[in-house]
Order: structure tokens, then sequence, then C-alpha cells
């Protein structure tokens, strides 16, 4: 898949009308790298290399990124992935920013959660994790931090969302939990 800059005309005319299905995947791709200046990064931990305002960036997978200059400094958004951790969680498990920013799965046995390959120090990398069963087992948070210095209870036979975000390249992992037994 070759992303290509359009100019305005090019871009109208390939978008001028959709009643028969004409816009494709590719030219939605070429908008976003038309309107917004982009660059490509192996991974997320590329995202900080440079000064970015606005941006696209794709990683080596063509997984899309959004960056954004604030006043306090870059901010690394995430990728729009989902990944499936697995239906019998035990153990060591990775939360692996390089590859989504949506997690899911069941625990049946004693947790590890680690969160790996974060962005740099002074980045952003936040991300979601869905929970089935979690509070029937236990679990252990490498890094994590939670309000009141206690990690939340979650539901024994149901699912739960959380929330997680790194600032220092995942040397503190900060939880909340935004949905308790979420039906």
């Amino acid at each position: 898949m070759t992303d290509t800059i359009r100019t305005l005309s090019a871009i109208q005319t390939a978008l001028a009308d959709n009643s028969v299905g004409a816009i494709t995947p590719q030219n939605v791709r070429d908008l976003a790298i038309s309107v917004f200046p982009t660059v490509y990064a192996g991974n997320p931990n590329g995202v900080v290399t440079g000064v970015f305002q606005g941006q696209t960036v794709y990683d080596s997978t063509n997984n899309l990124f959004w960056v954004c200059k604030t006043a306090a400094g870059t901010v690394w958004i995430g990728q729009e992935s989902v990944v499936n951790l697995g239906s019998a969680l035990t153990g060591t498990v990775n939360i692996d920013l390089s590859t989504g920013s949506y997690f899911y799965g069941t625990l049946t046995g004693t947790t590890t959660f680690t969160v790996t390959n974060p962005p740099a120090s002074g980045v952003v990398g936040s991300f979601t994790l869905e929970l089935t069963n979690a509070g029937a087992q236990t679990i252990t948070w490498t890094n994590g931090k939670w309000a009141g210095g206690t990690a939340a209870t979650l539901t024994t036979a149901g699912v739960d969302i959380l929330t997680g975000f790194t600032r220092d390249a995942g040397s503190t992992v900060r939880y909340a939990l935004a949905e308790k037994d979420s039906k």
C-alpha cells in the first residue's frame, strides 16, 4: 500500500461522490496524509524523535497513530488496535503498547500485568483493559499505582473496564477502574 500526498483538486475528485462506494480505504489514507504532515516510525517510540503538530504517524505495519503538540509538549495518543490477550490468562501477561491500546482477556489464575514497549519518558502512553472474572484471581500490577494506594476490587464473575497510562516510560503505570461489572 503506497500513500500519496494529493493536491486539493485530486482529493475533491476522489471524494466527490460516494453514492456508488467509490471511496476506497486508500483514498481515506491519502486524504489523511495530504491534510496532516506525516512521518513514518518503526514503533510508537519513534514518535518522539521530532517536533509534531497534529501529525498522523504510521508504523512499519501501517497502524495509525495520532500525535499532537500541546503547550506542555508532545503527546503520543496511541494506536487504534484491539489486542486479545487470551481466554485463560495466568502468569505474566504483557500489555504491549506497541501492539495496541485496547486489551481484553479472561483471567483463570494468578496474573501479573506488565506494561511493555511504552513511549519514551515525557510522552504519555495510555490504554484500556477489559478483564473478565478478574476479581476471582490474585493480580499483581507491575509498577502499578492506584488511587489511595490500593488496587481496585474487581468483579468475580463479570467484566470490568480499566484505564492505564504512563508518562515515564513505564516506570510508573497509573490505573483507574473506569467501569465495574459492565453489563
